[in-house]
């Protein structure tokens, strides 16, 4: 009795452990396939249009970055550092990409041509705004704040900005932006190597509950009559 006892408690917990170990493994090699590089996961991209555009203005408000999308990886968005990527795919040569201060921004904008960017239930809008149809573009030289330059094509990585700033995209010339195209990353540092020692620890669990698995089905079973006859023959033979 006692040694059908053993043989489900160790059978059972084997199945615990198969069980435990495979789901811990699923869900790391998941994970691991939706984050890129193995430690960031990217948003779906917005697309501000802006051919008409030589300056776009884009208030904090409107660039946030969610995590309903990830539903299954909501632990990510709050455990990471959240950054903003800004690229203008088929744009001018060169485009400054920045973040400032609304207000010292505001102070720029007085009699000069810019365009404002919306997000409305995350569809964007721009608003052409000028005095006058000979209103030169706004001119940001010496603004403080966070700037790049990036080439077309290339992509500006900057910390999403909080409440009283404002992004400012605009060509190094006088050309329109064409799409300017934001997305949102969370990252967690170490994250890759920690995905890797979780999904090796989850095939490890399982491989111990196999292991259980067989002692209690096949170790710990008791021999049939044919297994102790022979047994109790040899003992006799000698």
């Amino acid at each position: 009795m006692q040694r059908t006892i053993a043989r489900w408690v160790i059978g059972i917990l084997g199945l615990l452990l198969i069980v435990a170990g495979v789901g811990l493994a699923s869900v790391v090699y998941v994970i691991g396939e939706t984050l890129e590089g193995g430690e960031s996961l990217n948003s779906s991209a917005q697309i501000i249009p802006a051919d008409a555009c030589e300056t776009v203005l884009v208030e904090s408000s409107g660039t946030r970055v969610s995590a309903e999308e990830f539903e299954r990886f909501t632990w990510i968005a709050e455990r990471s550092a959240k950054d903003l990527l800004i690229s203008i795919p088929e744009g001018p040569s060169v485009v400054l990409v920045g973040i400032a201060d609304s207000a010292a921004v505001e102070e720029r904008l007085l009699g000069a041509r810019y365009c404002l960017a919306q997000a409305t239930d995350g569809q964007w809008s721009v608003d052409v705004v000028e005095i006058e149809a000979t209103a030169p573009d706004v001119d940001f030289a010496g603004l403080t704040g966070m700037w790049a330059r990036a080439e077309a094509g290339e992509t500006v990585v900057l910390p999403l900005p909080v409440a009283g700033s404002t992004l400012i995209v605009t060509a190094d010339g006088p050309f329109g932006l064409g799409d300017v195209v934001l997305t949102g990353r969370y990252s967690i540092a170490g994250a890759d190597r920690f995905g890797t020692i979780a999904l090796y620890a989850g095939v490890a669990v399982a491989v111990v509950g196999l292991i259980l698995v067989l002692v209690g089905v096949l170790g710990m079973r008791r021999r049939g009559r044919h297994e102790a006859g022979a047994s109790s023959s040899e003992s006799s033979s000698t």
